[in-house]
């Protein structure tokens, strides 16, 4: 009986230290990362009682899937979703009035359904309002600043076909608009219209991220997603020390 026991608790602690190693993983070099602000009060849409709905997210999109605590001062919470850049599962159909489009790697398709449990709130509250236009949305992006380029393009001509193509207001904030959630070498790239062009807008941009991975043999993400400024769901992790070196120059500001 003794011996049944301590099978038990072998059993459960291989599953703790499973689970442990599997929230605070960070992702390789060639991974596909996408990293979206949640407002705080929205957190549970995602998450679900009991992490169902997170684990449901996980399971079926093949994807790694990580919340940041709360960073005092920050209304929002990073979800990091991140994937190897294989090919997604679903293709291209029409379901009634909606188009789904086609994910170019599992990262991209929990992206987006991680977006609509976020708007989801919105688009309830909404639902018996008659005038269109005052169902709005809003999708924020942190974006490595060495990655950014590709959204913006030579002039701003790629942001701006971005705009004409799917008819959202799409911009990349100034530095003072980062939310202190965010890493010292982030852009915010922010997206806003009715639900629809918004969740084109916000796969157009996440293609061009997705086609355009960052040329350095490592992304900086570990030490401060480990650190105070972000880490995984799970245990409290050890504090490590910030980052060294010289800030890098940040990109250009869209005017707009």
């Amino acid at each position: 009986m003794e011996g049944d026991n301590k099978g038990v608790l072998k059993g459960r602690w291989n599953n703790i230290r499973q689970e442990h190693v599997e929230n605070t993983q960070v992702p390789n070099p060639s991974d596909t990362v996408y990293r979206i602000l949640c407002p705080s009060r929205k957190i549970g849409s995602v998450i679900g009682k009991g992490g169902g709905i997170i684990e449901v997210l996980r399971e079926e999109t093949k994807s790694k899937i990580t919340v940041s605590d709360s960073v005092h001062g920050s209304e929002e919470r990073v979800i990091m979703i991140y994937s190897p850049p294989e090919k997604g599962l679903k293709k291209g159909q029409d379901v009634g009035d909606e188009i789904i489009m086609p994910s170019h790697c599992p990262a991209q398709e929990a992206l987006m359904r991680v977006h609509d449990r976020i708007v989801e709130e919105d688009l309830l509250a909404r639902r018996e309002d008659d005038d269109d236009k005052n169902c709005i949305v809003t999708a924020r992006l942190l974006v490595p600043n060495n990655m950014v380029g590709c959204l913006l393009g030579k002039g701003g001509d790629v942001i701006q076909r971005l705009r004409s193509e799917t008819g959202a207001s799409i911009r990349l904030l100034p530095a003072d608009h980062l939310p202190t959630c965010a890493l010292r070498t982030d852009e915010l790239v922010q997206m806003q219209g009715k639900p629809m062009i918004l969740k084109k807008a916000l796969y157009e941009v996440s293609t061009l991220l997705h086609e355009n991975p960052c040329k350095e043999k490592a992304l900086n993400f570990a030490p401060p997603f480990r650190g105070p400024e972000f880490h995984a769901m799970g245990p409290p992790l050890p504090n490590l020390p910030p980052s060294r070196g010289v800030d890098p120059m940040r990109s250009p500001r869209d005017p707009s």
